[in-house]
């Protein structure tokens, strides 16, 4: 499976104490060797995260 992982930014460990996000994208590798999906999939992950922690911050 591929995974979505990135650390968490300074900016927002108040309001998400963990140190390392990773969430698995839900795409075998055998199906998708370039990770094209994986990689557009995880985008997503990203700016969902994102969204997440600046409305969690008010802002």
């Amino acid at each position: 499976m591929w995974h979505y992982a990135r650390r968490m930014p300074a900016a927002y460990v108040e309001v998400d104490p963990r140190g390392v996000i990773r969430q698995s994208t839900k795409i075998r590798v055998v199906d998708d060797p370039r990770k094209v999906h994986a990689r557009r999939t995880a985008q997503k992950i990203n700016e969902e995260m994102e969204t997440f922690w600046r409305a969690s911050l008010g802002g």
